[in-house]
Protein backbone atom coordinates (compact mmCIF):
# COMPACT_ATOMS: atom_id res chain seq x y z
CA UNK A 1 0.00 0.00 0.00
CA UNK A 2 1.28 3.53 -0.99
CA UNK A 3 1.85 5.89 1.92
CA UNK A 4 -0.87 8.61 2.11
CA UNK A 5 -1.26 12.60 3.98
CA UNK A 6 -4.48 13.91 4.83
CA UNK A 7 -4.89 17.59 4.98
CA UNK A 8 -7.34 19.06 6.80
CA UNK A 9 -8.81 17.78 10.60
CA UNK A 10 -12.86 18.87 10.49
CA UNK A 11 -16.00 17.72 9.95
CA UNK A 12 -15.02 16.66 6.15
CA UNK A 13 -12.05 15.68 7.04
CA UNK A 14 -13.52 12.69 9.60
CA UNK A 15 -15.62 11.89 5.95
CA UNK A 16 -12.62 11.53 3.83
CA UNK A 17 -11.27 9.23 6.89
CA UNK A 18 -13.90 6.95 6.97
CA UNK A 19 -13.88 6.41 2.77
CA UNK A 20 -9.96 5.85 3.23
CA UNK A 21 -10.52 3.38 5.91
CA UNK A 22 -13.34 1.18 3.77
CA UNK A 23 -11.71 -2.22 2.31
CA UNK A 24 -10.04 -2.10 -0.59
CA UNK A 25 -8.83 1.42 -0.46
CA UNK A 26 -4.95 1.35 -1.94
CA UNK A 27 -3.39 3.96 0.61
CA UNK A 28 -2.05 4.05 4.35
CA UNK A 29 -2.75 6.73 6.15
CA UNK A 30 0.62 8.38 7.32
CA UNK A 31 -0.60 11.65 9.57
CA UNK A 32 -2.39 13.91 9.34
CA UNK A 33 -1.87 17.85 9.09
CA UNK A 34 -3.98 20.81 10.07
CA UNK A 35 -3.06 23.96 11.64
CA UNK A 36 -4.50 23.46 15.49
CA UNK A 37 -2.58 20.02 15.44
CA UNK A 38 -1.63 20.34 18.97
CA UNK A 39 -5.41 20.95 19.93
CA UNK A 40 -6.75 17.71 18.30
CA UNK A 41 -4.11 15.26 18.45
CA UNK A 42 -5.65 13.16 16.66
CA UNK A 43 -8.43 11.44 15.04
CA UNK A 44 -10.07 7.74 14.91
CA UNK A 45 -6.26 6.71 16.21
CA UNK A 46 -4.25 8.79 13.10
CA UNK A 47 -2.02 11.12 14.73
CA UNK A 48 -1.85 15.27 13.67
CA UNK A 49 2.02 15.75 12.78
CA UNK A 50 1.93 19.13 12.55
CA UNK A 51 0.36 22.29 11.12
CA UNK A 52 0.81 22.38 6.53
CA UNK A 53 4.53 23.88 6.73
CA UNK A 54 5.29 20.08 7.36
CA UNK A 55 4.53 19.07 4.12
CA UNK A 56 7.92 19.13 2.32
CA UNK A 57 9.68 17.67 5.01
CA UNK A 58 7.26 14.64 4.65
CA UNK A 59 7.57 14.64 0.76
CA UNK A 60 11.18 14.56 1.53
CA UNK A 61 10.72 11.50 3.66
CA UNK A 62 9.09 9.72 0.70
CA UNK A 63 5.27 10.25 1.05
CA UNK A 64 4.10 11.43 -2.01
CA UNK A 65 0.63 11.29 -2.02
CA UNK A 66 -2.13 13.53 -0.30
CA UNK A 67 -5.80 14.30 0.23
CA UNK A 68 -6.54 17.97 0.72
CA UNK A 69 -10.07 17.24 2.93
CA UNK A 70 -11.06 20.61 3.44
CA UNK A 71 -14.98 21.61 2.59
CA UNK A 72 -13.99 24.70 1.48
CA UNK A 73 -14.03 25.19 -2.06
CA UNK A 74 -11.10 28.27 -2.02
CA UNK A 75 -9.17 26.49 0.65
CA UNK A 76 -9.01 23.40 -1.17
CA UNK A 77 -7.97 25.51 -4.27
CA UNK A 78 -5.29 27.47 -2.15
CA UNK A 79 -3.33 24.13 -0.71
CA UNK A 80 -3.55 22.57 -4.09
CA UNK A 81 -1.54 25.07 -5.40
CA UNK A 82 0.80 25.03 -2.73
CA UNK A 83 1.36 21.61 -2.77
CA UNK A 84 2.38 21.21 -6.63
CA UNK A 85 4.87 18.72 -6.05
CA UNK A 86 2.59 15.71 -4.14
CA UNK A 87 0.69 13.56 -6.33
CA UNK A 88 -3.25 13.94 -4.93
CA UNK A 89 -5.41 10.42 -6.06
CA UNK A 90 -9.03 10.59 -6.17
CA UNK A 91 -11.26 8.66 -4.20
CA UNK A 92 -14.28 6.83 -4.78
CA UNK A 93 -16.39 4.97 -1.79
CA UNK A 94 -17.24 1.59 -2.20
CA UNK A 95 -20.70 2.38 -1.49
CA UNK A 96 -21.22 4.64 -4.16
CA UNK A 97 -22.21 3.99 -7.95
CA UNK A 98 -19.77 5.46 -10.52
CA UNK A 99 -20.04 4.47 -14.15
CA UNK A 100 -17.04 2.91 -16.16
CA UNK A 101 -17.16 5.72 -18.77
CA UNK A 102 -17.34 8.79 -15.70
CA UNK A 103 -14.01 10.84 -15.46
CA UNK A 104 -12.83 12.02 -11.79
CA UNK A 105 -9.53 14.78 -11.98
CA UNK A 106 -7.15 14.67 -9.36
CA UNK A 107 -8.09 14.83 -5.38
CA UNK A 108 -11.37 14.54 -5.95
CA UNK A 109 -13.88 12.58 -3.39
CA UNK A 110 -17.31 11.14 -4.26
CA UNK A 111 -18.99 9.76 -0.89
CA UNK A 112 -20.63 7.07 0.03
CA UNK A 113 -24.29 6.47 -1.82
CA UNK A 114 -23.62 8.96 -4.48
CA UNK A 115 -23.97 8.66 -8.06
CA UNK A 116 -21.75 9.37 -11.05
CA UNK A 117 -23.86 8.30 -14.31
CA UNK A 118 -22.37 7.46 -18.06
CA UNK A 119 -20.47 10.29 -19.93
CA UNK A 120 -20.03 12.53 -16.44
CA UNK A 121 -17.12 14.59 -16.23
CA UNK A 122 -15.60 15.47 -13.18
CA UNK A 123 -12.52 18.16 -12.46
CA UNK A 124 -10.09 18.23 -9.96
CA UNK A 125 -10.54 18.38 -5.93
CA UNK A 126 -13.93 18.33 -5.96
CA UNK A 127 -16.75 16.58 -3.57
CA UNK A 128 -19.50 15.16 -4.61
CA UNK A 129 -21.08 14.65 -1.08
CA UNK A 130 -23.23 11.60 -0.02
CA UNK A 131 -26.37 11.04 -2.13
CA UNK A 132 -25.92 13.79 -4.28
CA UNK A 133 -26.71 12.36 -7.84
CA UNK A 134 -25.02 14.02 -11.08
CA UNK A 135 -26.76 12.31 -14.55
CA UNK A 136 -25.73 11.71 -17.54
CA UNK A 137 -23.23 13.98 -19.68
CA UNK A 138 -22.51 16.50 -17.35
CA UNK A 139 -19.62 18.18 -16.55
CA UNK A 140 -18.42 19.13 -13.24
CA UNK A 141 -15.46 22.19 -12.98
CA UNK A 142 -12.70 22.12 -10.66
CA UNK A 143 -12.94 22.70 -6.93
CA UNK A 144 -16.73 22.14 -7.09
CA UNK A 145 -18.86 20.88 -3.99
CA UNK A 146 -21.97 19.27 -4.74
CA UNK A 147 -23.37 18.58 -1.24
CA UNK A 148 -25.48 15.47 -0.03
CA UNK A 149 -28.70 14.90 -2.04
CA UNK A 150 -28.07 17.47 -4.61
CA UNK A 151 -29.72 16.17 -8.00
CA UNK A 152 -27.99 17.36 -11.02
CA UNK A 153 -29.76 16.47 -14.40
CA UNK A 154 -28.21 15.47 -18.05
CA UNK A 155 -25.82 17.73 -19.76
CA UNK A 156 -25.71 20.42 -17.48
CA UNK A 157 -22.42 21.99 -16.30
CA UNK A 158 -21.01 23.55 -13.10
CA UNK A 159 -17.89 26.15 -13.39
CA UNK A 160 -14.96 26.00 -11.28
CA UNK A 161 -15.68 26.77 -7.47
CA UNK A 162 -19.50 25.96 -7.79
CA UNK A 163 -21.05 25.36 -4.31
CA UNK A 164 -24.47 23.78 -4.28
CA UNK A 165 -25.95 23.38 -1.23
CA UNK A 166 -27.85 20.61 0.20
CA UNK A 167 -30.07 19.30 -1.63
CA UNK A 168 -30.54 21.30 -4.75
CA UNK A 169 -31.74 20.51 -7.76
CA UNK A 170 -30.16 21.36 -11.42
CA UNK A 171 -32.35 20.34 -14.54
CA UNK A 172 -31.11 19.31 -17.77
CA UNK A 173 -28.71 21.72 -19.62
CA UNK A 174 -28.32 24.18 -17.08
CA UNK A 175 -25.02 26.08 -16.21
CA UNK A 176 -23.72 27.43 -13.05
CA UNK A 177 -21.04 29.61 -13.85
CA UNK A 178 -17.53 29.73 -11.79
CA UNK A 179 -17.92 29.90 -7.92
CA UNK A 180 -21.34 30.85 -7.68
CA UNK A 181 -23.10 29.54 -4.58
CA UNK A 182 -26.63 28.04 -4.44
CA UNK A 183 -28.65 27.68 -1.54
CA UNK A 184 -29.82 24.33 0.15
CA UNK A 185 -32.82 23.35 -1.41
CA UNK A 186 -33.26 25.48 -4.38
CA UNK A 187 -34.08 24.63 -7.96
CA UNK A 188 -31.75 26.01 -10.76
CA UNK A 189 -34.38 25.79 -14.04
CA UNK A 190 -32.25 28.34 -15.81
CA UNK A 191 -28.28 29.88 -16.15
CA UNK A 192 -26.80 31.37 -13.88
CA UNK A 193 -23.96 33.82 -14.26
CA UNK A 194 -20.39 33.33 -12.13
CA UNK A 195 -19.97 35.14 -8.47
CA UNK A 196 -23.40 34.76 -7.51
CA UNK A 197 -25.75 33.68 -4.62
CA UNK A 198 -28.53 32.38 -5.93
CA UNK A 199 -31.63 30.70 -3.57
CA UNK A 200 -35.26 29.53 -4.34
CA UNK A 201 -37.41 27.26 -5.89
CA UNK A 202 -37.12 28.48 -8.92
CA UNK A 203 -33.92 29.99 -7.76
CA UNK A 204 -33.38 33.64 -7.79
CA UNK A 205 -29.56 35.69 -7.74
CA UNK A 206 -29.66 37.13 -4.26
CA UNK A 207 -26.45 38.82 -4.64
CA UNK A 208 -22.91 38.82 -6.16
CA UNK A 209 -19.81 37.56 -4.35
Amino acid sequence: MENLIVFGAGGHAKSVLEVLFESGQPFEISGILDPEYKEIGELFGIPLLGDFGLAQELYKKGIYNAFIANGSNTARKKLAESLLDFKFPSLISRHAKVGNTVSLGEGSIVMPGACLRVGVSVGRHCIINTNACVDHESIIGDYVHVAPGCAVSGKAYLGDGVFLGTGVSVIDRVRVGEWSTVGAGSTVVKDLPSYVIAVGSPVKINSTI
